[in-house]
């Protein structure tokens, strides 16, 4: 698909949710379209990395780990 090309894609949700996203895309200012892609975009991993280093992912799994092991009743 060359730049510049739209293609039409659908949504499946249940009524309240896409009254809710009309809400927002209204309150907004924006149509839906342009609201639901904004939203996918500014959620883009390339864009916004993960937050934690590799180093802090470790240190909220070992204190998860301690933590579950504590609720089990023994120590980690």
């Amino acid at each position: 698909m060359t730049e510049g090309h739209r293609r039409q894609r659908s949504l499946y949700c249940r009524p309240d949710e896409r009254a809710m996203i009309r809400g927002r895309a209204k309150a907004a200012g924006k149509k839906v379209s342009r609201y639901l892609l904004d939203l996918a975009l500014a959620d883009d991993p390339d864009r916004h990395p993960v937050v934690l280093t590799p180093a802090e992912q470790a240190e909220l799994r070992d204190g998860v780990r301690e933590l579950l092991a504590l609720a089990r009743g023994r120590a980690a």
